[in-house]
């Protein structure tokens, strides 16, 4: 007997209803048959375009507008007022001086071993698209190839100790019989970064380096 699994059919995607459900700015208004072997849902932005989307999109959130999202964030970018003294495009100008400004401080680590910005990137607004605000003034920009360049795909917004995790001279600390990135440490122990940081300067070793802090103490006490 032939094995089903190799009948040579393409699986039929499962049905999830959800009409009436929001994803972004978008609320569902009902089923619009299929396209390609997948279920299509009529949608309604909030700002009153319909149009017809497929599902597994919705749910995976690569659409959340009717495309109102982007058009909002570009008009935003290039509206003088209001956006060059943003920490967003502070950061895309400094992006720029760290990788073409022989002078910079640190032209070295960047422009100076061939770091560069792609060319969509040569206009604030083009980043500000890609990037989208700051999630919080905790994070800034982040390449995930260290050896790579600026450009869409290759940068996050990042926290410290993600960016601690992702330098070309990551600290390693022996932790319980391993080798681990400071930052994993001082997620285990429950301290920051910059906590596990200073005791290491300071000298301490042993239960005083890894010791967590005493809100940590109290909450695994209870």
């Amino acid at each position: 007997m032939a094995d089903s699994n190799h009948s040579g059919k393409k699986p039929h995607h499962r049905f999830i209803d959800m009409t009436g459900r929001r994803f972004g700015r978008l609320v569902v208004l009902h089923t619009e048959g299929k396209y390609r072997a997948e279920f299509c849902w009529r949608v309604r932005c909030d700002c009153g375009t319909e149009k017809r989307v497929l599902g597994t999109s919705l749910r995976a959130g690569r659409i959340k507008s009717c495309g109102c999202a982007i058009a909002e964030i570009l008009k935003a970018a290039n509206t003088t007022h209001g956006m060059r003294n943003a920490p967003e495009y502070n950061i895309w100008a400094k992006m720029r001086e760290r990788c073409t400004k022989a002078s910079y401080q640190d032209f070295q680590n960047y422009g100076g071993r061939g770091i560069a910005i792609c060319e969509r990137w040569q206009q604030f607004a083009n980043f500000y698209a890609d990037m989208g605000p700051r999630p919080s003034a905790a994070h800034t920009l982040d390449r995930i190839d260290v050896n790579g360049d600026y450009a869409p795909g290759n940068c996050r917004w990042a926290t410290r100790a993600q960016q601690a995790r992702n330098k070309r001279g990551t600290l390693y600390l022996e932790y319980k019989g391993q080798q681990l990135p400071m930052a994993d440490v001082a997620d285990l122990i429950g301290v920051t970064y910059a906590t596990l940081e200073n005791r290491i300067r300071r000298g301490d070793t042993g239960e005083r380096l890894f010791r967590p802090t005493r809100t940590r103490i109290g909450r695994l006490n209870h």
